[in-house]
């Protein structure tokens, strides 16, 4: 599907042009997903975590060339095991390689903070879906053509008018009850 000049409003009617009367519109990104114009703080976050994980290791190992230097002297098993799923290394063999080891300091900090940047790379992937889930909820809403749409024109066209009344009596209850439903939670 060709997305490059189309833009998703938030009224659900895309339009080829962005609209004069919405302030917010989606466009395609290269990345292929649909983006906000405005307020897209993708960036601001994965910086932000970016500082993090670097605040993570100055705080765990004093500083970040202490933390530079002493990851030379760390066994390979401590970079890869449980961070890398193409991992050869099984739980078992880890923690035997853990026993051997003893009780180092140098590789618990290690684990320490790839623990910590694990839970911080979880808040960028989760960002990441979140703009993404966006995108294809504006996506369906402008793009795709709803089942009860296209029975309802069936119905016009039949000159079914008293079951077009009727569903769209219940289709307007439906709306208000799930709208009630939402202001009362």
């Amino acid at each position: 599907m060709e997305h490059k000049f189309i833009f998703l409003n938030l009224n659900g009617i895309p339009s080829e042009m962005p609209s004069k009367n919405e302030s917010v519109y989606l466009c395609y990104d290269p990345q292929g997903i649909w983006v906000p114009n405005k307020e897209d703080i993708r960036y601001e976050i994965d910086g932000l975590c970016a500082e993090i994980h670097n605040a993570f290791a100055e705080r765990i190992f004093e500083n970040l060339d202490i933390y530079y230097k002493q990851s030379e002297k760390l066994p390979y098993f401590v970079f890869e095991a449980g961070l890398n799923s193409e991992s050869k290394m099984s739980r078992i063999d880890f923690q035997k390689s853990l026993e051997k080891s003893g009780n180092n300091i140098l590789i618990n900090q290690a684990l320490y903070l790839f623990d910590c940047r694990k839970l911080v790379s979880g808040i960028q992937e989760c960002s990441k879906e979140i703009v993404y889930l966006q995108g294809e909820f504006y996506r369906i809403l402008n793009l795709e053509s709803f089942f009860l749409i296209q029975v309802l024109n069936q119905m016009v066209f039949d000159g079914h008018l008293h079951q077009l009344l009727l569903v769209s009596i219940l289709f307007l209850v439906l709306f208000l009850f799930g709208y009630i439903a939402f202001l009362t939670i």
